[in-house]
């Protein structure tokens, strides 16, 4: 039986998270912006020799969504947090995402990985 694993990727508005989501799921890039509010993206991939299957929860960063990210927290087995090196706000900001992950989940918080990007 395959294993599911649920990620989600968090952070600002326009840090790249989109960016990161479709170019592991489909191997390419977009250079244009196109804002999303949630996104699912699916991806088999192999864990030391073992098929899994990867659902990734690509949310948005505005300001007006904020209430939605309790939802986008929980149940998850792991996240991406993102940020722009151009965007010193965005690196700051994500103290919010660790300490909704760290109320949600306490000592069994789920891997945690982060990401700079440059756009």
């Amino acid at each position: 039986m395959q294993e599911n694993y649920k990620i989600a990727i968090l952070g600002d508005v326009a840090v790249g998270k989109s960016s990161i989501a479709i170019r592991f799921v489909h191997n390419s890039f977009d250079h244009a912006y196109i804002p999303s509010v949630e996104d699912h993206f699916f991806q088999n991939v192999y864990i030391k020799e073992e098929a899994v299957r990867m659902e990734i929860l690509d949310t948005t960063g505005e300001e007006g969504f904020v209430p939605l990210r309790n939802i986008w927290i929980s149940e998850k087995d792991g996240f991406l947090l993102v940020y722009s090196v151009t965007d010193k706000k965005s690196l700051e900001d994500l103290n919010d995402y660790f300490s909704k992950i760290d109320i949600k989940y306490g000592p069994d918080t789920p891997p945690i990985a982060l990401s700079k990007n440059t756009i």
